[in-house]
């Protein structure tokens, strides 16, 4: 090969990579999760039985299962009981596993919050602050989103299950106990 050969091979190649550097770049990791998406949480059975989350697509009518285990390498926990967006974040609670799994739009773990007996139902109810329902331990959780840990306690007679928000004050389904 001669010399004027490899200078033209050398231009060609450096030409195809400034072209491909000026191409626009794709958005590196697309949210997963779409307005049209439906997540499903497979409770597994309990004790022994592992949570699943899979995922349906009314589009094209396709369901895909064991997503967050396909993506994450790693399994949910026992009884994965409630799934709830706040902000870019999905909190889904692993019931008997004791835990709030926390992941991003891409169904990425970022975090695990722990400390909970039996944890039920997350409510959101002000700016990096949510409340979580508790099967055994009579009392609802305060948690902060932002330190992704529990900061306080509500006690109740009984334990509680549902939540909603409304007009600023937060219902609480509680199974009290008579006093």
């Amino acid at each position: 090969m001669t010399n004027q050969f490899l200078k033209s091979l050398l231009i060609l190649v450096a030409g195809l990579f400034i072209l491909q550097s000026c191409k626009e770049k794709e958005e590196e990791n697309p949210p997963l999760i779409k307005e049209d998406l439906v997540l499903i949480s497979n409770e597994g059975n309990f004790g022994w039985g592992k949570g699943t989350l899979a995922t349906y697509n009314p589009a094209d009518k396709s369901l895909q299962k064991e997503v967050y285990e396909g993506i994450n390498e790693q399994e949910m926990g026992n009884v994965f009981q409630s799934i709830n967006k706040i902000e870019d974040r999905l909190y889904f609670v692993i019931n008997n596993s004791s835990k709030i799994l926390v992941v991003n739009e891409q169904l990425e773990f970022i975090s695990e919050i722990t400390g909970f007996n039996s944890p039920r139902q997350i409510l959101e109810v002000g700016a990096n602050k949510a409340y979580v329902t508790d099967l055994f331990a009579n009392k609802i959780w305060v948690l902060d989103l932002a330190a992704a840990e529990i900061k306080g306690e509500i006690d109740l007679n009984g334990w509680c299950e549902q939540m909603i928000m409304r007009k600023g004050k937060v219902w609480v389904l509680n199974r009290g106990v008579g006093k």
